[in-house]
């Protein structure tokens, strides 16, 4: 596979990626899928996750979420990353998203198209976006290895997120 399809032809990248990701999903090996994202899939269908899921497992109510806030270390850094990183504007294309250490959504900022499109993933918070929550993803994968992820299309296990490209990298101290 040409990966340098991911920048400068990202449709024909997405549809390869999807032809390689049936395949590896129905047993079929392919050395275009790395072998660390096909054991990340293997995991997560041995925690019970399908590629044909939807939801995330939900481990507190939003209003339950506003509590663990107030008490989170990351609490104090947020205004920064807010600043640093996010885009809520009108035009803003991309999603600011952070999760506890175990995976669950705490915050998330984004334009109001960017945030419905995300409700539509259940990307929400309280959510679980870690492998036993919802399978590969750029988070579960960064919990896992404990570095910076970006995952594309069809390199996230479940077919509803095919569309999105994901990156995440953990924060180990927020001073």
């Amino acid at each position: 596979m040409d990966h340098g399809l991911r920048f400068s032809d990202p449709a024909t990248y997405a549809r390869t990626l999807r032809r390689a990701h049936e395949l590896v999903i129905s047993g079929v090996p392919r050395p275009e899928i790395p072998a660390s994202l096909v054991d990340s899939w293997h995991r997560s269908m041995a925690l019970g996750i399908s590629p044909d899921q939807h939801s995330p497992r939900h481990l507190h109510e939003v209003a339950e979420v506003l509590e663990l806030r107030r008490e989170h270390r990351l609490q104090q850094v947020m205004p920064a990353l807010h600043d640093l990183l996010a885009d809520d504007s009108r035009s803003g294309r991309h999603l600011l998203v952070l999760t506890d250490a175990s995976g669950e959504i705490l915050w998330r900022v984004g334009s109001p198209s960017v945030l419905r499109r995300a409700d539509h993933l259940e990307f929400l918070e309280g959510a679980d976006w870690s492998e036993a929550g919802i399978g590969t993803n750029a988070i579960s994968e960064a919990l896992v290895t404990g570095g910076p992820v970006q995952l594309f299309s069809a390199e996230h296990l479940v077919r509803t997120h095919h569309e999105w490209a994901c990156t995440a990298a953990p924060i180990t101290d927020p001073a």
